[in-house]
Parts: C-alpha cells; structure tokens; sequence
C-alpha cells in the first residue's frame, strides 16, 4: 500500500506562517505604534505590515514568552524558565539580568517587578539587582504598576508597594480575582464586586452591580475596560458606573485587553489581537484557529480556552469545569491540546502536561513543558512540546526515557506528531523528520522548513487541493 503525507508548510504568507505566532499571551506597544507580541516562539514586533522576531532582530532566545513590558526603548521578556531578558529596541541588543520563578511582570519608573506562587521580587533596573519584597504561605494573584506605584493582589487582599514598603488598600480574604493600576489609584475585581481605590484621596469605592470582570485595564482619560465572558465593557473610572457593555462587534473570549497610545482598546485572544470597537482604522490580525481545542469526553463536549477547561451545557451556553481547573492550578492557565488516553484525558497546558483519570477525577501532572501536540502511538502518549522535543509517557503515567527519537530531531520545537505503521512523522521547526522504529533510520524533507502538521493517509484519500508529497 503506497502511502502519501500531507504537509502544512510555513511559507512566506501570514496565513501559513500563522502558527509561529500562536499561543499569544502579551501585548505591548511603543511610541512608533508598533506592538510588541509575545508567544510560545519568542517576541515578535508588528509594524501594521511586518512582522519581525526578536530572536533574529535582537538576540532573544527562542521559547515561551510568559510576558513582557516596555519602557521608553527598553522590552523586558519573562521566559517560561524564568529567564528575564532586557532588550535595547535602538541598538537591537538583549542580555539576560535575572532568573527567577515567576509568571508576570509589573514595571515602574525604576523597577522591575515578578509575581511568584507566594512571592514578588524585585529588579533595579540600574543595577540588575534582585531582592524579595514579599513572601507569605499566602499565595499571590495578581500584579500590576504606573509610574511609581506597585499594587499587589494576594489572597489576604489588596496592596501598594511605594518606596520598597508594602502598605494595605483593602484586608480581605480573596478566592481570586485582578487588578489594573491607574495613574491616581488601582482598581480591581474580588468577591463578585468591583473597587476603585484613589491614592491622592485615600478612598475606596465599590460597584456592587458588577458580579463579574477580568482583564482589567485603564484608558484615559477616566475610563475602564473588562471582560465579561464574550462581552467587552466600559466603566467611567470616578464612580465604576456602567457606560456601556458590549462594546465589541465579535462575541469572543479575549485573554487580555490592550489600550494603545491613542488610548483604542484592543482584543487578544490565543491566536489573535484585534481592535475591539467599530471605526478603529485597522483589521483583525488573525493568527491561527478561532478556539483552542474541542473533545468529546463521557458524551460531554470539553473546551480548552486561554482561562481554563469549560464544559458545553446548552446549546449557547457553557460554564467552567471547576473541579478539574482548581486541580490543575488556582490561577488561569491555557489549554492547548486534548488526548483520550489509557481511560482518562491528556491535556496539554502552557505550564505542562496533565492526566485526568475520568473514573477518579484524579488529576497526575504528567511533565512540566508547554505542550504543543498529542500522539498515541503504541499505547504510549507521545508529548510534542515546545522545547523538550518529543517526551513519551506510559500507560503507567511513567516518563520513557528514550532517546533515540530525541537524538534524531533536527529541532526540539515539534508541533505535531504522527505515524502510521513503523514509521513516526514529526512535524518540526527545521523540517518534517520520517522515522522508520524497525532500524531507527530517518529521513529529513523540507530542511529548514517550518513544517506546522502532516497527516498520513492512502492514496485514493488524498484531498487535491491540499499539497502533497510522496515520502515512502
């Protein structure tokens, strides 16, 4: 039986290129009215036209960029392993000034702050210094700054941090919840109410009408933006009433919300940044698939998002999956990939891999990298991660130490694997490698290529208008 495979290839269009801008998590902008995205590959800066990467601009490494900040000429990237990069945006220069155990960012005129589990740290910009300015058994939520002013959400309650000193704005006990600095004060979300506290006024306000909102951000003059599920909506910042709601066109899920210098409100999602209003001179930059990922489990249907695992309950409906989310991690976390595996359920995150067993509701963290794609070859799940290459596990949950399929990647960035018979097909940053197990001998086709996907199929299967190549 001949067999064919059908190859995704990055070309030298946006479209096909789209899945090196996947994963997005980050935004920033500067005062040329370029943005700056991160993602799972690296940072990338967009001119309106161009998209240029970091990595071979300006010396960034390659990997998961966790998120980033920008002040006057200067980037700072977070990488997944902790890494903190400075980059020069006028001499395109990067160097590495810290490595530390953090999720976030937060930037003042002088400091560079981490938002840690239980723990934020601090940077000087001048000196490269480290110090922690907190740390409790308490765990941290959220972070944010302008200016001079930090402010910090745990769940014991709100903070400021001014001049190295932590001083309370609101003692509470907090589930979760965010915040976003202004020029004059921090406004934030928790227990099913939004606040507003003035450090000039040393007062706090509350709307109590607002029962849910994430993504928060400031655009001045005086207004605020959050999410709502799929709607956008708009709060006047001097008493947080509602100015109007559903202000953006598409019904979406964002991650984040953006304010550029021309104080227009932007939407970024996992594969997209968009403006969010009618009348913005600009079109949505699509950067791959419209969700994350979809699985049938036990006659439900499961939804992986950028905020966690829902479950379809209606037809226009769904609500989270809290039991299995609160296992995987109390802050939100991006679902990237689905597998049924050995009586249970794979899930590929941005922080790992982790198995559900769907008898149990026992939840096994499985393997710690950004998971790109599943495989189930031989009973064995096959990981393709964003840096580890191929990382194989057992019925067992047991890591397989094999590292013949490593050895043989011509890059450890794999975005898909797949076989058929003896041989394995991985899709990878440098090219589509064809691996046959009964003698281990390879075969490397589109060198340097990006190759996103393949898909292995007899010959009389073959769609015409999908380009493809005969391998074996």
């Amino acid at each position: 039986m001949r067999f064919f495979v059908l190859l995704f290839l990055a070309a030298f269009s946006l479209q096909l290129q789209a899945f090196q801008f996947e994963h997005l998590n980050g935004v920033v902008h500067d005062s040329n009215d370029n943005f700056y995205l991160s993602s799972h590959n690296g940072v990338y800066r967009y001119d309106g036209r161009h998209f240029l990467p970091l990595s071979k601009a300006a010396g960034l490494p390659r990997g998961l960029v966790r998120d980033i900040k920008l002040q006057h000429k200067t980037l700072f990237s977070l990488y997944s392993n902790g890494d903190v990069w400075i980059t020069n945006l006028t001499s395109l220069e990067s160097k590495k000034i810290a490595s530390v155990e953090a999720t976030k960012l937060a930037l003042t005129n002088s400091s560079l702050f981490t938002l840690g589990r239980y723990d934020v740290k601090r940077i000087d910009i001048e000196s490269g210094v480290v110090s922690t300015i907190y740390s409790s058994s308490s765990r941290v939520l959220d972070i944010d700054a302008f200016a001079n002013l930090a402010y910090l959400m745990t769940t014991e309650g709100v903070f400021l941090i001014q001049d190295g000193v932590i001083k309370t704005v609101e003692a509470l006990s907090i589930d979760n919840g965010n915040l976003a600095a202004t020029p004059h004060g921090v406004v934030y979300f928790v227990n099913n109410r939004m606040s507003y506290y003035s450090t000039l006024q040393q007062q706090l306000i509350s709307n109590m009408e607002i029962d849910n909102a994430d993504n928060i951000v400031f655009a001045a003059p005086y207004f605020i933006y959050f999410t709502d599920n799929e709607s956008v909506n708009e709060v006047t910042l001097t008493d947080l009433n509602i100015t109007r709601t559903g202000i953006n066109t598409k019904k979406k899920n964002y991650s984040k919300l953006h304010v550029d210098g021309k104080n227009r409100v932007w939407g970024l999602g996992l594969n997209t940044f968009e403006p969010i209003e009618v009348g913005l001179k600009s079109s949505e930059l699509s950067l791959g698939s419209k969700y994350n990922v979809l699985e049938g489990v036990a006659g439900e249907l499961w939804i992986g998002t950028t905020k966690g695992i829902f479950q379809k309950t209606g037809r226009n409906s769904v609500e989270p999956l809290a039991w299995l989310n609160s296992q995987i991690s109390a802050q939100a976390f991006e679902v990237t990939a689905f597998q049924l595996f050995n009586r249970g359920l794979a899930i590929g995150t941005d922080m790992g891999t982790y198995f559900v067993d769907l008898a149990s509701k026992k939840i096994t963290k499985v393997h710690d990298d950004y998971v790109l794609n599943f495989s189930v070859i031989d009973n064995t799940l096959h990981i393709a991660t964003n840096g580890y290459g191929v990382v194989e596990v057992s019925s067992n949950l047991e890591l397989i130490v094999d590292k013949k399929l490593r050895q043989l990647l011509p890059s450890l960035e794999v975005l898909d694997i797949n076989h058929s018979g003896n041989y394995i097909y991985a899709s990878t940053k440098q090219g589509l490698l064809v691996v046959d197990t009964q003698d281990w001998t390879r075969s490397l086709f589109e060198d340097g290529v990006v190759v996103t996907d393949s898909y292995v199929t007899e010959e009389d299967a073959i769609c015409s208008d999908l380009w493809k190549r005969r391998l074996v």
